[in-house]
């Protein structure tokens, strides 16, 4: 899907060559940012914060209320361009945009109630009132991946912005067209100027990004995200990373098969395998043999492909023990049972799912209470700190609350 990278054009200085993955031909260029580009950007960025965090959340809110109509308006547009840059199916394209403008809804109502703060209680002064008050951070930066850039590239800013920050992003160097095609939406919404900026360019300018903002959230690999967090710390920046993991599919013996396999396949092979959470490995009762162990690199490491292992284990503990032997922390799960055997998962499971069964309503909701993650089919459940997939909050309920420390 990525197979042909974006490339700097020798025959202009610093620009970015946006290339269709399918057939290789040009569709366009942007400017390649320098370290001094980014500063610039960032201080601009600043400026504008002032303004944008004065206006209230009511403001801020139509502004993004009017995002998702520009988001509906321009769709055939968005799914164009992002099947022609990014190389997805035109109708899977498509299908995200309606989930993202439903997630800007839910972020909006949710910065509604950082507003007034809230009040809480002075244990050690009787009589006394003690309230905890929300502040913008100021200028943050977002660094994003290739694989989800349209999704990514509008839902992780959506918080931010609710609270009252400026935003700076680095898109891809694969997609740069959708990262100013979002740029575009946003001044159709009616942002003010420089409330959003794009800044486009490979490691260095990451690097710059990282040294000037506030605070970074970063999505992609775990090795990179190591790195963006050791640059962080050398300016005590806090970071948000939703990084990468090597999925396990629990298999229960009283699964229904078809709705297990058709789980399985789209699991695996969505986005060409290209996804965070994908699954990438299956524990499966003892009737299907092929050969896998658990020590195999295929069982351990994140492969980001429609790869799919699959190995065979005695019973639910040997299931779950292995499942959680890993240092990523994302799951899948495939059963009848009632949903207080979701539990067994909790140890570890960031990103945890239930997908194609015939699930009560009982249990969707325990689901989301307990462990789903960030995507746009449950918006409102938290992603905390879980093994090298996630650090940080980047659910609904603690989005927004992320870009805004607490003063109190």
């Amino acid at each position: 899907m990525a197979g042909i990278r974006a490339a700097i054009d020798t025959n202009k200085q610093n620009m970015i060559i946006s290339i269709n993955p399918a057939t290789g031909q040009k569709l366009g260029e942007v400017p390649c940012a320098t370290p001094y580009d980014v500063a610039a950007a960032v201080d601009r960025a600043r400026e504008a914060q002032i303004h944008w965090a004065g206006i209230g959340v009511k403001k801020r809110n139509q502004i993004l209320d009017r995002l998702r109509g520009v988001m509906i308006d321009r769709a055939e547009e968005i799914g164009g361009l992002v099947s022609s840059e990014n190389g997805k199916p035109h109708y899977e394209a498509m299908s995200l945009i309606l989930p993202i403008s439903e997630a800007i809804k839910l972020y909006t109502t949710m910065a509604k109630k950082l507003e007034n703060g809230k009040k809480v209680s002075a244990t050690y002064f009787l009589g006394d009132k003690a309230f905890i008050f929300y502040e913008p951070l100021g200028v943050a930066g977002f660094i994003l991946p290739w694989n989800f850039p349209f999704e990514l590239g509008i839902k992780h800013m959506i918080p931010a912005l609710a609270a009252g920050n400026a935003v700076v992003q680095k898109p891809s160097e694969e997609n740069p067209l959708i990262g100013e095609l979002i740029l575009s939406l946003f001044k159709d919404a009616g942002m003010p100027e420089n409330v959003v900026q794009m800044v486009h360019g490979f490691a260095d300018t990451g690097a710059a990004l990282i040294d000037a903002v506030d605070v970074v959230c970063f999505v992609g690999s775990p090795d990179t995200g190591r790195k963006i967090m050791a640059r962080a710390a050398q300016t005590l920046t806090p970071v948000v990373l939703e990084l990468g993991g090597n999925d396990a599919a629990i298999v229960r013996s009283d699964a229904d098969l078809l709705h297990t396999a058709k789980g399985l396949v789209n699991g695996t092979c969505y986005n060409a395998g290209q996804v965070c959470n994908g699954i990438e490995r299956i524990y499966w009762p003892p009737t299907v043999l092929t050969g896998m162990t658990h020590d195999m690199i295929m069982m351990k490491e994140e492969t980001f492909g429609p790869f799919l292992p699959i190995m065979a284990v005695d019973n639910d503990e040997e299931a779950i023990r292995l499942a959680n032997d890993s240092p990523y922390g994302e799951q899948a799960y495939y059963t009848y049972t009632s949903p207080k055997s979701l539990m067994i998962s909790s140890k570890k499971a960031a990103d945890f799912w239930m997908p194609y069964g015939k699930t009560s309503k009982e249990a969707i909701l325990c689901l989301m209470k307990l462990f789903s993650g960030i995507s746009p089919c449950f918006p409102l459940c938290v992603q905390k700190k879980w093994c090298k997939s996630i650090m940080g909050d980047s659910g609904i309920y603690q989005g927004a609350d992320r870009y805004t420390p607490r003063i109190g």
